[in-house]
């Protein structure tokens, strides 16, 4: 990194000196103390004002990591805020008026994890408004198969659940928890997708003709394809964490397998029939390309029931809807 930015003139000099003021602390040494601690993944300068601008704005605190800088492989940073620095700029909020839980009664255990609620619900209460946002988050949708999530289930679904609670209710917004930084990771990573168009990686990975919208039967594309002949997956990243979850039936020995005959996406002799491992990675990896309070107002078309609830017909359309989101 290039000389301390405390001598360059501009807002750069003044925000240091904002942060000093508020940490006791010397400009040249608040700078100096997060390059190498919550900002050690910046490049440069810049990068370390921005994430001073994010810390700024939303009151965080980066000397207790409630705001730290993820290294993207584009050589740039996301800013990661944990939950206590969710916590923090929601709690801070004159508005906010409390949050409750609540959670399924049907358990389901992800492969490598804990037993754990189907999905929970976070319901945050503002004091100007007459109904509180309601947001769920469904295990089979944010379970990882990380350290955090398999030992700690039920705590990390609450996590999601409070952190997308607080981001709807208080629009919150350039900012990302642990999970969704590391996914952006685990895409730029892919090399089956590496230098093309954004809305092109989204159409490959999903499985749909880029041009048309039309779903791909096959259950590989071309590039995804040379990548296994190589010894790769597609999408390691996406691969494991659809892998892991093993459904609500699992503990009744039910299988999740295609059966013999289903190779492609769509049967429309039988669109009722259970839906297939393969049908609900593809909902899930078109979903992750869609806002999420999209995929929510979607999901009440069938009843808000998870992916494992539906059948082949409504995740094929579920799936359809979502492609056409990503791409407009």
């Amino acid at each position: 990194m290039t000389e301390n930015p405390t001598e360059t003139p501009g807002g750069k000099l003044s925000l240091l000196a904002k942060f000093g003021a508020r940490y006791s602390l010397e400009p040249s040494k608040v700078y100096e103390t997060l390059c190498k601690t919550a900002f050690a993944s910046a490049q440069s300068q810049e990068q370390v004002v921005a994430l001073l601008v994010v810390a700024d704005q939303y009151g965080l605190n980066p000397f207790t990591k409630e705001i730290y800088a993820f290294p993207d492989k584009g050589g740039g940073v996301v800013p990661v805020v944990g939950v206590d620095g969710w916590n923090r700029i929601a709690q801070q909020r004159p508005e906010f008026d409390g949050i409750e839980f609540r959670y399924a009664t049907a358990m389901v255990t992800p492969k490598g994890g804990q037993p754990c609620p189907e999905w929970v619900e976070a319901v945050v209460y503002r004091k100007d408004r007459e109904h509180p946002v309601v947001i769920r988050e469904y295990l089979d949708e944010c379970f990882r198969p990380t350290s955090p999530w398999q030992s700690h289930t039920k705590r990390m679904l609450r996590h999601k659940a409070l952190i997308q609670g607080y981001r709807v209710a208080f629009g919150f917004h350039g900012i990302y928890d642990p999970d969704e930084a590391e996914a952006i990771a685990e895409h730029q990573r892919t090399p089956a997708f590496a230098g093309k168009p954004v809305a092109d990686r989204v159409a490959e990975r999903i499985g749909v003709n880029r041009e048309t919208g039309e779903v791909i039967d096959a259950e590989v594309t071309e590039d995804a394809a040379g990548a296994t002949e190589a010894g790769q997956t597609a999408d390691p990243g996406a691969e494991a964490a659809a892998d892991a979850f093993t459904g609500p039936d699992a503990a009744n020995g039910d299988s999740d397998e295609e059966p013999p005959g289903r190779g492609a996406l769509f049967d429309a002799d039988d669109p009722d029939r259970p839906a297939t491992t393969g049908d609900k990675k593809k909902l899930s990896e078109a979903i992750a390309h869609v806002p999420t309070e999209w995929a929510k107002a979607y999901r009440k078309r069938f009843g808000g029931r998870s992916n494992s609830e539906l059948t082949h017909g409504e995740i094929v359309a579920f799936t359809a809807a979502a492609v056409k989101e990503a791409l407009a």
